[in-house]
């Protein structure tokens, strides 16, 4: 009676087993290179790259003694390499607000 117990326990957790290893190898999804370079090219920030531009002379807008914003007067350029840290931003010449002076 014990041994057919212990068998049966056996034959139990070996059938537990070989089912997870079943259960696991079909939820494993294997990616082409091609579909790879594509997720890669979707996860990646477009905007990393190329011609950037960025605010060199700022000046403060004012409504009588009151802040009311910032004023980009003139801008620079510059170039941001594939794979570089640095953030491309696109910076134009604006305006200070309507009723406002720049200080």
């Amino acid at each position: 009676m014990k041994k057919n117990i212990v068998k049966a326990t056996i034959v139990a957790i070996v059938g537990v087993i070989a089912g997870i290893n079943v259960f696991n190898s079909q939820n494993s999804i294997e990616l082409s290179d091609v579909a790879m370079a594509n997720v890669e090219a979707l996860a990646s920030d477009e905007t990393g790259t190329g011609r950037c531009s960025r605010a060199k002379v700022r000046v403060s807008c004012y409504r009588g003694n009151h802040w009311a914003g910032t004023r980009v007067k003139e801008i620079e350029y510059y170039d941001v390499e594939p794979g570089s840290m640095l953030e491309c931003t696109h910076v134009q010449v604006t305006e200070c607000p309507e009723g406002s002076t720049e200080k």
